[in-house]
Parts: structure tokens; sequence; C-alpha cells
């Protein structure tokens, strides 16, 4: 009878410790459910205007991966014109470097991504950034869609004068808390003609004391700018170069020019342009 007992005992024990083992086993399960779920999002969505390329495997669905990926970025060396571009592009470490016939440098920065094959995408956001360029912040949001070739993306800058410029280039992965998985930073020379340096804003009695006269206007125009270099001016005027009449003759571009602003009584914001692109005029 006392040794029934025991056993029964016995038993009783083991149940109790196989249904605490499964209750703990339970609790730490939806635990980590629950993390992963704060850690994954449920996945990113195509939006307009989101550049998607992609890369990758979806051999094994619902498997974790660490990608080994390579954040390449191409630069010019040196420009002597105030807008220039950069291409990054987001790519595996197996795959050939970015090379652009037009941006001769191009540097890599390495990094990784966590991927679950089942969402096959994965979103990253490009911040590129240019002191001393306008603008000096540049963010674009790319969808990597797996088992597609990548392609660069664009950045487009204007520098104000001749200098070094250093741009640092970084790659967040969106749905990692935009956690920065990779960084590149290159340098662009720029070495801008006279003519395309950008002088500061004048102050509006800069201004005021060299306002010129129609007749000012026309003899600057006509004698220090081109004629390239008035369809530049136009161009920076948001002006259609070609809806000024005159054809080819240079003189009657000018004059037209000139009446295109007398006409909405605006000479001053042609005379702030003129000296803007020409400031030794001010002396």
């Amino acid at each position: 009878m006392d040794l029934q007992k025991a056993i029964i005992v016995i038993l009783i024990s083991v149940l109790v410790i196989c249904l605490s083992w499964a209750l703990i086993t339970t609790i730490k399960l939806r635990h980590l459910v629950k993390r992963e779920k704060n850690y994954y999002p449920s996945g990113p969505i195509l939006a307009k205007g989101i550049n998607v390329t992609g890369f990758g495997d979806t051999s094994h669905p619902g498997i974790e991966n660490v990608l080994d990926l390579r954040l390449d970025v191409a630069s010019p060396a040196k420009v002597n014109q105030p807008v220039f571009e950069i291409a990054a592009a987001i790519r595996l470490s197996d795959e050939d470097i970015l090379e652009l016939s037009s941006l001769e440098n191009t540097l890599t920065g390495k990094g990784i991504a966590i991927q679950r094959n089942n969402l096959g995408l994965l979103r990253f956001r490009i911040r590129a950034i240019a002191r001393d360029c306008k603008p000096e912040v540049i963010e674009e949001d790319v969808i990597i869609q797996m088992g597609k070739p990548t392609e660069p993306i664009y950045f487009q800058f204007k520098a104000h004068e001749s200098n070094g410029i250093s741009i640092i280039v970084n790659a967040y992965q969106v749905e990692r808390k935009e956690t920065l998985v990779a960084s590149v930073r290159t340098y662009v020379e720029i070495a801008l003609s006279e003519h395309n340096q950008i002088a500061p804003a004048l102050s509006r009695k800069e201004l005021d004391q060299k306002l010129l006269t129609k007749n000012q206007l026309y003899e600057w125009l006509n004698s220090v700018f081109s004629f390239s270099e008035l369809e530049d001016l136009c161009f920076r005027l948001g002006i259609n170069w070609d809806d000024v009449t005159g054809g080819s003759d240079k003189k009657k571009k000018i004059r037209e020019l000139i009446y295109w602003f007398d006409r909405g009584n605006d000479l001053d914001t042609l005379s702030a342009a003129i000296l803007r692109l020409r400031p030794k005029l001010l002396n």
C-alpha cells in the first residue's frame, strides 16, 4: 500500500513538472514571437516614386539570412560647372562593383542586412550629404527585390563656389528601424570658371546702389556675356531661351530680354542676377 502511494506521488510530481515546463515554454515562445514581430514589421509597401531594384535568393522561404552587401558610390573626380551628380547602388558582396563611364571614381563600403526570404523584399534608405551644396541632404528610398539585379540611383547637387566637396553617403535598412548598414565618404573637386562662380545674394542697399538702367544692362550683357552664357542666365532666371525672340542675333536677344523684364517692371531682378554672376562689376 505504501508502495502504491509512493508511485502515485511520483507520478503526480512528474506531471506537475511536465505541466510547469510546458507553461514556461509557452510563455517563452510567445515572448519570442512578440519580439520578432516588433523587430520585423509586416514588410515594405511599394509606393509611388520609390526605386525598385533587387538581389538575393528565395529558395528557402521562412529562413532568416544575414546578407553581406556593399554600398557602391560613383562620383566625378573634378567638375568645372556648378551642377554635378553622384550615383549609389546597394549590391551583394559578390556582385560587380558599380562602374559608370561618366563618373570615374567608385568607392565602396561593406555592410550586412537581415533578410527573411519569405518577405522577398528589402527596403533601404540612402542619404547623401554634401555640405556647401544645394541641397545639402538628399534621401531616396530603395526597395530591393530578391533575384533581380540592382540599378544605381542618382543624386544631383549644385556647388556654390570652387572648393573641395566631401560627400557622405549612408545606407539604412528600414525594416531594422533604420539601422545604418553601410557608409561611404567620397570627394569631388569643384573648379568653377569665373563666370560660373555664384556670388552671395546682394543686400538691398548694394542692389539699390548698383541698380542698372536699361542702357547699362544692354552694354553689360553685350560686352560681358557670351551667347551661350546669356542662355545660361535665362535658365537661372527661369526663362525659356527659345521664348526670347531674336534668333541667333545676340543684340536682338539682349534687347528682347531687357524688354521682357521691363514689361513686368522687374529690371531689378535682372540686375541682381547679372551682379551675382559677375560680382566684380560691383567694384
